[in-house]
């Protein structure tokens, strides 16, 4: 079973953004944000000293140009991603990042991101083919410093509320644990505005069938 291990968080203004955070498990996800433009300005991610990769980007909003901006995930599982206190490090070209880490213990891998945005109090975005045990991580940007970032049925690990001047001026990142089938990474921002969100699972084991009931007949396979 996957498990939420530990969250960090920062923002910068010069590049790279360096934090601390410390990690027991293996596997862990950064959300950055963008603050202008249609693409994701982030162009390296390391944590440890160790390459992270892009799991996937959206604009704010769905939109372009302009002081827009967008959010993206990072993420790397690993057998051997450093544990204990470890810098991440973010290099971006953007004049504003606002950045954070999820890290997890028990993963088996991450699965494809997903990404939705708007203009609205809410937003919501559907992870497919999620199976018990598993854990999703979802980042969310926002255009309103007067949001209150809440995750329905989740739980937000940490948010940064720094202005309303671009589409991803704001940011949180937020942890649901996995349903079988599919999974819902439902955010509310309290202010209609223009959002982005991205989401993915870290994947875990498929859980051991139940033993047999006493008396029940086992027949072996074959």
């Amino acid at each position: 079973m996957a498990a939420f291990d530990a969250f960090s968080s920062a923002a910068g203004t010069t590049s790279p953004v360096t934090w601390s955070h410390t990690n027991a498990g293996n596997c862990i996800v950064v959300t950055v944000t963008s603050n202008a433009g249609t693409t994701d300005l982030t162009t390296a991610v390391t944590y440890g000293g160790v390459s992270l990769s892009r799991l996937g980007y959206v604009v704010s909003n769905g939109a372009g140009g302009g002081n827009i901006g967008g959010v993206a995930l990072w993420g790397l599982y690993s057998g051997t991603l450093p544990t204990g206190a470890n810098n991440v490090v973010v290099t971006t070209t953007s004049a504003q990042a606002i950045c954070g880490a999820v890290s997890a213990t028990a993963a088996t891998g991450l699965g494809a991101a997903v990404t939705t945005s708007g203009n609205a109090t809410s937003g919501s975005v559907t992870v497919p083919s999620t199976s018990t045990g598993g854990l999703v991580v979802s980042g969310a940007c926002d255009g309103n410093n007067g949001a209150t970032f809440a995750a329905t049925g989740g739980t937000v690990r940490w948010s940064k509320l720094v202005d309303a001047i671009t589409g991803a001026g704001n940011a949180a990142e937020a942890t649901w644990a996995s349903s079988a089938g599919s999974t819902a990474a439902a955010w509310t921002f309290g202010i209609a505005d223009w959002y982005g969100i991205v989401a993915v699972e870290i994947q875990a084991a498929a859980a051991a069938p139940p033993p047999p009931a006493p008396g029940e007949l086992v027949i072996p396979p074959g």
